[in-house]
């Protein structure tokens, strides 16, 4: 695929091979309300949606890429290790594109602390960090948003958003 970020640098090996084995598993769809997408990731075989939630907003007066939700499903199937990441970013920039933004964002989300240890911050093509601490297990991260030269046609309008748009 060959992913390069603005200064034409490839991103890294991992995206281009995980995206790969991720965009040939499953589709991506998405509805888009105001400042807000919300995306299904379906089996390309079963056409079973596979994603529990994902959720992106665009917090305009904080210059935000919020994640409110993202939890694709994909660590249920077998031999998707480390394709929720590929998801991950692959979803970030389809967003960041669909809404023209750049190098100002940051990306922003709230999580349990062993999911950030676990997943955010062994994600190379981001650099996550914990703001602060919240109530119980929750830590607020961010991370600066990095805009990156990927074709995110693939992820295609929810056939519902069709229907919604005739009324």
């Amino acid at each position: 695929m060959g992913c390069h970020n603005l200064y034409n640098e490839i991103v890294s090996e991992f995206l281009d091979e995980k995206l790969a084995l991720f965009l040939q598993r499953f589709s991506i769809s998405y509805l888009k309300e105001d400042k807000r997408i919300e995306y299904t990731i379906t089996d390309r075989q079963s056409h079973e949606e596979v994603s529990f939630s994902v959720v992106l907003l665009n917090n305009t007066f904080a210059r935000q890429i919020h994640i409110s939700k993202f939890y694709p499903g994909l660590y249920r199937l077998t031999d998707c290790r480390f394709l929720s990441a590929a998801c991950f970013q692959f979803i970030i920039h389809h967003f960041a594109q669909q809404f023209a933004l750049g190098i100002d964002y940051s990306i922003f989300l709230q999580c349990r602390q062993n999911i950030f240890i676990d997943f955010y911050s062994t994600l190379q093509d981001f650099s996550f960090h914990i703001l602060h601490e919240g109530q119980g297990e929750n830590v607020d991260v961010m991370s600066p948003y990095f805009p990156v030269e990927i074709d995110t046609s693939m992820i295609k309008p929810c056939p519902t958003a069709d229907l919604l748009g005739s009324f």
